[in-house]
């Protein structure tokens, strides 16, 4: 029968690597999402532009060509958000299995060690019984004693 102490540990490890990779995977969506915020504004301003520089081209912008800008890049961080939430789903699918399969596994070996248990915890439980009971039998009559003797010190102390 394995060991659950050994099972639960590389059941943790599993989670705790597991959760580093969707870390990780949270980084690196927000790496090419700052990438792409970078292109857009680099787009909008101009390769050789700044925010407080002047645009690449003289004049004022095209509308048009803004739009155009606007919309690729509302497709390009809709289709990454897409995939990184793909991506998180598959991962916690994956993670709330194995937790799913680690308590299965835990329940079903505490059943088998309680069942195997049983004779052991009822011999030790009668045992238990006996021991009180005898212990019990054998207090009640010294404490009779005791308090009648505690009673009749004080009556003989006021008496004198």
């Amino acid at each position: 029968m394995p060991n659950p102490t050994d099972n639960l540990m590389a059941a943790h490890r599993a989670l705790l690597e597991s959760s580093q990779t969707i870390g990780l995977k949270s980084f690196e969506a927000a790496t090419r999402l700052l990438e792409l915020q970078t292109q857009a504004a680099q787009g909008l301003f101009g390769a050789n532009g700044g925010a407080g520089g002047a645009p690449a081209q003289p004049g004022t912008p095209d509308p048009r060509q803004m739009m155009r800008g606007a919309a690729e890049y509302t497709q390009r961080a809709t289709q990454l958000m897409l995939e990184t939430q793909t991506e998180m789903m598959r991962l916690l699918q994956t993670q709330a299995s194995q937790l799913q399969a680690l308590v299965s596994e835990l329940v079903s070996s505490g059943m088998q060690n309680a069942a195997a248990m049983r004779p052991a915890m009822e011999s030790a439980a009668s045992a238990m019984t006996r021991s009180v009971a005898n212990g019990a039998a054998a207090a009640m009559p010294a404490a009779a004693d005791g308090g009648a003797g505690r009673r009749a010190a004080p009556r003989a102390a006021d008496g004198a």
